[in-house]
């Protein structure tokens, strides 16, 4: 296709996975995507593993962002608006259990290793 074009109208970016995300004015590509995307997840302490709306389905209603000044590199903290609209920041120390009384299930908040083992959230 010669001469052809493209633009791109926006970026989203799902830091955490299965809570809604919003979108960024630029983002840095990696073999595994853009750097951040759905870095983060929850880890359910009552069933195992790592799980997403399809077996939690009330995490569609947490809000997900980068934590002010952090950009957009892998490793950053997070903001996390719950559903009465309270924040809580990944590197709270009682992140786990805001999120786990707004879901109404035990869960752990979990960041990608830094060595990029995807095996992790299996």
């Amino acid at each position: 296709m010669s001469g052809a074009s493209m633009s791109l109208d926006s970026i989203w970016v799902y830091p955490v996975k299965s809570m809604t995300g919003g979108t960024v004015p630029s983002a840095e590509l990696h073999t595994l995507g853009i750097a951040g995307d759905r870095h983060w997840a929850v880890r359910s302490e009552e069933i195992g593993g790592i799980r997403g709306a399809k077996k939690l389905g009330g995490l569609m209603l947490f809000a997900a962002e980068f934590a002010q000044g952090t950009g957009t590199a892998e490793g950053m903290a997070v903001a996390i608006t719950l559903p009465d609209g309270s924040v809580v920041h990944s590197d709270d120390a009682d992140v786990d259990a805001r999120i786990s009384a707004a879901l109404g299930h035990k869960v752990t908040l979990e960041s990608l290793p830094s060595d990029g083992n995807l095996e992790h959230f299996r």
